[in-house]
């Protein structure tokens, strides 16, 4: 609070997490109007930004870049935005990151890039598509399919 002399430096959370990390961290750090503890933002940051979604979108678009999956293509997929309307944006976010999880676990199970899975790789992609979707309007410069990620310490398109 500001009447206590502790204000937040938005400035420098930019720099640390990037203009679509650190609006990833605001809405979902809680109920949309309820407070949020920033204390464990390097911790959410980390688990969430890099790990589920950097290293799934990564290890897909890898897949994509195979020639045994060069028939997969990305769909043209609509998603409805009534967490959004409802400002529920950490509900948002909790959803897309169960989706990513389901991608981690079915990419587990399956091994694609042992024995190529068009089948698997398909519906991983999809999901993947309508998660980028969801998290458009939270992170506009998240793309996909593509390692161009706006998430610092992740690969980057050359």
């Amino acid at each position: 609070a500001k009447s206590k002399g502790t204000t937040t430096d938005f400035p420098a959370l930019i720099k640390r997490y990037s203009v679509d990390g650190l609006r990833f961290l605001l809405a979902g750090a809680a109920t949309f109007g309820e407070d949020g503890d920033i204390a464990v933002w390097d911790v959410r940051y980390k688990a969430q930004c890099c790990n589920v979604i950097g290293n799934t979108l990564y290890r897909i678009s890898k897949l994509l870049a195979r020639p045994e999956y060069a028939t997969v293509s990305v769909p043209a997929v609509t998603v409805t935005r009534d967490l959004y309307a409802n400002l529920r944006y950490d509900l948002v976010i909790q959803k897309a990151l169960e989706q990513l999880n389901r991608v981690n676990k079915l990419l587990e199970v399956h091994e694609p890039w042992k024995n190529t899975n068009t089948a698997v790789v398909s519906q991983c992609v999809e999901i993947c598509a309508r998660v980028a979707q969801e998290l458009l309007p939270i992170c506009p410069n998240l793309q996909f399919p593509s390692t161009t990620i706006p998430f610092p310490n992740l690969p980057k398109k050359e």
